[in-house]
């Protein structure tokens, strides 16, 4: 294979990125690092209930829905919180957080002039 892959699949195929085009790997790591995170629906709220809303949690309304009976139900209302998902594709391929920031840390070739 020539160049860099389109599609980390394996921790080889990063370490071959990085041997191929440092900075452009980087830019690929930083993406997946930041990916890593996924909204999660805690718990549904009460009625009367406002939930939290910042940067790492909202409320989410899902809609009751069509029921047997052909009546829609109530909507419900959720809190969600941003969480580190495990199933992220980081963690697929073997790496971790800190693994990827070792390979960002390391130092990018000079540009000849």
């Amino acid at each position: 294979m020539r160049g860099i892959p389109k599609v980390f699949g394996t921790v080889q195929d990063v370490e071959n990125s990085m041997a191929e085009d440092v900075k452009a790997t980087k830019a690929r790591l930083r993406q997946l690092l930041e990916g890593r995170f996924a909204w999660f629906a805690v718990r549904m709220l009460a009625a009367d209930e406002e939930g939290q809303a910042d940067e790492t949690h909202r409320v989410m309304i899902h809609s009751g829905g069509m029921g047997p009976d052909g009546q829609e139900g109530p909507d419900e209302r959720w809190q969600y919180a941003l969480q580190e998902d495990s199933n992220a594709v980081m963690f697929q391929i073997g790496l971790t957080v800190e693994k990827i920031n070792e390979y960002l840390a390391m130092p990018e070739p000079q540009e000849e002039e």
